[in-house]
């Protein structure tokens, strides 16, 4: 699928060319440059240690991330 991306072959043969987008042209990457990207894509964004973005507490002393009856009990805030 991706080679027919890199190559600006068309998905739907229904459509004419005249009615595809000017800059619907070929990728030209290299297998090393598919390579790249796909390893960026699948493991760049990937963060192993995103609990260090979750609050301990909030300046309001509300419980995170939701300030109900269950989570004043369970969490001991708000």
């Amino acid at each position: 699928m991706f080679d027919d991306k890199n190559e600006a072959v068309a998905e739907n043969s229904n459509v004419p060319t005249t009615s595809l987008a000017t800059d619907f042209t070929p990728l030209g990457l290299t297998e090393t440059e598919i390579e790249l990207l796909t390893d960026f894509i699948e493991n760049g964004l990937y963060d192993p240690n995103l609990d260090r973005y979750v609050p301990k507490e909030l300046p309001t002393g509300n419980c995170f991330p939701e300030n109900d009856e269950v989570n004043v009990i369970d969490l001991g805030c708000g």
